[in-house]
């Protein structure tokens, strides 16, 4: 892993890892917040050198945390540009993004359309994935390779996020920043990547399938960038009241699992020390080891067979997810609901929707059930 030292809105530099072969970045917990306008520009020219690189063949099958050496597991994340997959580490250390996956956090890319399609054939060239350089075919909409999204860049605005803004926070101006001088690919005129989406002259459209096209924007957002620090400098020079502080080290990662992550098996041991629990006046009913009625017996059977039942859904949901866990769940209670219901007749068909009904209710009640134990315990000690 190669790191790297970015600046930061904290005034410290925010340390990022990035492997080059595999076009890999990880980011500890928010370090990817932290970092301002001029350390994006620096890790972007980082990622189009990796770009250049050929990909490397040996890929870690299973990533794990660099911190406490978890097996990271995939999530999506939602913004305000919609979903963005990544890995993260179970125990909050941080997370491991694709470069495309990057991209696509900070809403940097979009979708090709017919358009970008049609402009790139124009231009004679294919597009390919932006996360591991694969071919594309024309009707393609995710890498045939790595299954991650055909993706363009945004040039408007990667141009305008990489703009500086006024101290108040407010939107740029359209009139800040300078134009750039960027050949069109179908009649070579010069126009501004970060204002035009079309050729003025042409009409050709302007497309950026790959890092290496953003050159003339990270070079002229490195130029307002560096500016702007000189301005500020002599700022805090004049004014040394003005000088940010440094912010408090109260945001600090997580500490790795204890020894009692192992005990608690995932958070599967207060589960099984319930069963335990449950099962034992079971057996000692059955035994005979004291006096108990049919009625009690059948009692205790059943609350034993709802744990297990609950314990089977537990394991489902974390395999298959929550909602495909309802679904099977539901398909499961419809057979003994249709055979404790047979027969013929309105009575039969009554009885049938109420198991039916009460098979929902269960559902019901244990994914309410899962959902705090999955908060309390399972996240805890996964």
């Amino acid at each position: 892993m190669q790191v790297l030292a970015l600046p930061s809105h904290k005034g410290a530099p925010v340390t990022v890892e990035q492997c080059p072969g595999c076009r890999l970045v990880w980011f500890d917990r928010f370090e990817s917040v932290h970092l301002e306008a001029l350390g994006w520009v620096r890790l972007l020219r980082v990622m189009e050198t990796s770009a250049k690189q050929p990909l490397a063949q040996a890929q870690v099958e299973h990533p794990t945390c660099p911190i406490c050496a978890a097996r990271l597991r995939p999530v999506q994340n939602q913004t305000r540009f919609g979903l963005f997959a990544v890995l993260e580490c179970r125990h909050g250390h941080g997370h491991l993004h694709s470069h495309s996956g990057l991209l696509s956090e900070r809403g940097l890319v979009r979708r090709p359309g017919l358009a970008e399609r049609r402009a790139l054939a124009e231009e004679k060239l294919a597009l390919h994935c932006l996360n591991c350089g694969g071919p594309a075919a024309t009707g393609d909409d995710h890498c045939r390779y790595c299954r991650t999204p055909l993706v363009v860049l945004d040039l408007p605005r990667l141009a305008h996020s990489l703009r500086p803004r006024a101290e108040s926070m407010a939107a740029s101006p359209q009139g800040l920043g300078r134009h750039l001088n960027w050949p069109c690919r179908g009649c070579g005129a010069p126009l501004d990547p970060g204002r035009d989406i079309n050729c003025s002259r042409c009409g050709h459209m302007v497309v950026a399938h790959d890092l290496p096209d953003i050159d003339p924007l990270l070079d002229s957002a490195e130029a307002e960038l560096a500016e702007l620090a000189a301005v500020q400098a002599r700022r805090l020079a004049r004014y040394p009241s003005m000088q940010r502080r440094p912010a408090p080290q109260a945001e600090q990662a997580p500490a790795a699992p204890s020894r009692f992550h192992g005990v608690m098996l995932g958070g599967w041991t207060p589960l099984l020390l319930l069963l335990v629990l449950a099962m034992a006046p079971v057996v000692g009913a059955f035994a005979g080891l004291f006096k108990s009625t049919q009625t009690e017996r059948m009692a205790l059977v059943f609350m034993a067979g709802a744990l297990v039942a609950f314990m089977a859904f537990c394991g489902l949901a974390r395999g298959v997810g929550e909602r495909r866990a309802c679904h099977a769940a539901m398909l499961i209670a419809a057979v003994p609901s249709f055979w404790l219901g047979g027969g013929e007749g309105a009575a039969s068909v009554l009885l049938i929707g109420a198991y039916v009904s009460l098979s929902a209710v269960v559902t019901f009640v244990f994914t309410f059930f899962y959902r705090g134990y999955r908060d309390l315990v399972f996240r805890r000690f996964d």
